[in-house]
């Protein structure tokens, strides 16, 4: 878990989300609902497990198919009320680099949060066209 910096937040994981959407604009809508649905399925989601060990987010999938490492995790994701998708697919790709840099000084140096804050901050002020006033 990353280190609690408020203890009124509640605790949330990053997860690495294996997924799939369709576009807005698609020829076939009710089809790809479908399949999506079907993706999303125990049935597939077994499949995937057997198939290439993947950790299902269907809870109905049999965890005897999962390794001991996979079924702890499972087990400790149960009660975690937030998830958060990776940081670098969440956000302008300028504004992930400096995020995950920010982050690394941080862990090297936790002291000094408040211009890690500051930095990312900057960052995100230039991604959205802000300027230091707000504006």
């Amino acid at each position: 878990a990353f280190p609690s910096i408020r203890n009124e937040v509640e605790q949330a994981e990053i997860v690495h989300a294996y997924g799939a959407f369709m576009t807005s604009g698609t020829t076939y809508p009710e089809i790809a609902k479908e399949l999506l649905a079907w993706m999303a399925s125990a049935e597939s989601q077994s499949d995937n497990a057997r198939a290439i060990s993947r950790t299902g987010a269907n809870m109905q999938v049999d965890s005897s198919l999962y390794s001991d490492v996979q079924q702890r995790l499972v087990e400790y994701l149960h009660d975690v009320k937030e998830f958060v998708p990776l940081l670098e697919l969440s956000m302008e790709p300028e504004l992930a680099r400096t995020a995950l840099e920010v982050f690394q000084e941080y862990w090297k140096n936790p002291e000094h949060i408040d211009a890690a804050l500051e930095q990312l901050e900057k960052a995100r002020r230039k991604v959205v066209g802000l300027n230091s006033a707000g504006n």
